[in-house]
């Protein structure tokens, strides 16, 4: 038997196998399964190992015997994609070069694959409808923010066609009919340089390669010291992830990253960062709970307008445990009176409390220059800890005067 095209990993497998029956053995069906069974008792296999023996003999039986073989192959467990921030992308966007800035815009941006992105030609891009057709029938809309820098690139592209074709240096590779020089035909994404193209004695400009990008990329790492590893992938993942905290739908996003299974989609899930609710939260009143469900929530997009919006809602809440005091002989009032009624309180600014009090104070003029989740997780923390009220202070929010 003719092994010398099978992949390598699969021959020692193949060869084990075969050794087993015989050479000569006429091979069935029940054998391979009775073969894993064998094994699976014996060796105790792990789902990874038994995968590869699965898909090692289902490839001998479909190419070597010419039989489909049916095994039932686990599902492979993926692992948890690398992502990047909005921060990080923004950076590593800065290092890149311009001439390749475009390729990458579209792997964040439309969560395009490298190989989806390098292997496009004119005749994918449709400037005037701004759509990018790619295999399987898929269509992606140009943002409006990439309009304009495709419009450029597909400009500069003809414009360098045209020297081309002057130069008879415009021949392009096509599978269906082996050589073209129609400018539909040629790589949107083409290589600096004209080369011969392989098998024949023409020049044309080849698509750009992979491991360009992969360098670039790997210089900008090593420039930033991010402390992950980068890829084009990368790029792509953080794309889903950022769907899926938009709320998009899964089968949706399914359809459009290209997935041929559901659970490559979920397999994004994993990296939600969903907050989880503490029972004794659910030991408040229904309206403090309900405000703890909300600074949640607002953990996942925090920003100072959405704080702004939070503490409004809660100064108008009559049995709510917090209190908004917008100026600051209000303020001095209400501490005065702590003090004076001598009750239990503190004033603090520190979200990792443990300590528990009647009343917290808490000055968001001390936390002026904190990103907005610092001042999100300090709320939530000292309204967990304060068993009455939490009173703050915010001059900058335009509320009715409260009363103690």
């Amino acid at each position: 038997m003719n092994l010398k095209k099978c992949p390598q990993q699969y021959r020692r497998i193949i060869n084990t196998f075969i050794s087993t029956f015989g050479s000569h053995k006429t091979f069935q069906d029940n054998d391979a399964i009775n073969y894993l069974e064998s094994l699976c008792k014996s060796k105790n296999l792990s789902q990874e190992n038994f995968r590869l023996h699965a898909s090692s003999l289902m490839w001998f039986y479909r190419n070597i015997l010419g039989i489909k073989l049916k095994i039932k192959v686990p599902y492979r467990k993926r692992p948890i994609p690398g992502t990047l921030s909005l921060n990080e992308v923004q950076d590593i966007l800065k290092e890149l070069p311009a001439r390749y800035l475009l390729l990458f815009q579209f792997m964040y941006g439309l969560g395009m694959k490298i190989g989806e992105v390098l292997s496009l030609r004119i005749k994918d891009v449709d400037i005037n409808n701004g759509k990018i057709f790619l295999s399987g029938g898929r269509e992606l809309k140009i943002p409006m923010y990439l309009f304009e820098s495709v419009q450029k690139k597909y400009k500069a592209r003809q414009k360098r066609y045209i020297q081309d074709r002057k130069n008879n240096n415009c021949f392009i590779p096509i599978r269906a009919r082996g050589i073209s020089t129609d400018f539909l035909d040629q790589p949107f994404f083409a290589s600096r340089k004209r080369t011969t193209l392989k098998g024949h004695d023409l020049i044309g400009r080849q698509f750009v390669d992979p491991s360009t990008l992969h360098v670039f990329l790997s210089s900008v790492q090593e420039k930033l010291a991010l402390h992950k590893r980068v890829t084009s992938m990368t790029f792509r993942h953080s794309f889903a992830l950022y769907q899926l905290e938009k709320d998009c739908n899964e089968v949706v996003l399914k359809e459009y990253l290209g997935h041929s299974d559901i659970r490559q989609t979920l397999n994004y899930k994993r990296l939600l960062r969903k907050a989880f609710f503490t029972p004794y939260e659910m030991l408040q009143d229904d309206i403090s709970t309900e405000q703890m469900k909300e600074l949640n929530v607002l953990q996942r997009y925090p920003s100072d307008i959405g704080l702004k919006q939070f503490l409004q809602k809660a100064s108008k809440a009559k049995d709510g445990k917090i209190k908004i005091a917008t100026k600051e002989q209000q303020w001095l009032e209400w501490k005065y009176k702590a003090n004076e009624k001598k009750l239990d309180y503190l004033e603090s600014i520190n979200e990792q409390q443990s300590h528990y009090h009647d009343y917290y104070f808490l000055d968001l003029r001390k936390l002026t220059d904190c990103r907005p989740l610092k001042k999100i997780r300090t709320i939530q923390a000292l309204l967990s800890a304060s068993r009455k009220k939490l009173l703050i202070y915010e001059s900058e929010l335009e509320l009715s005067s409260n009363s103690t």
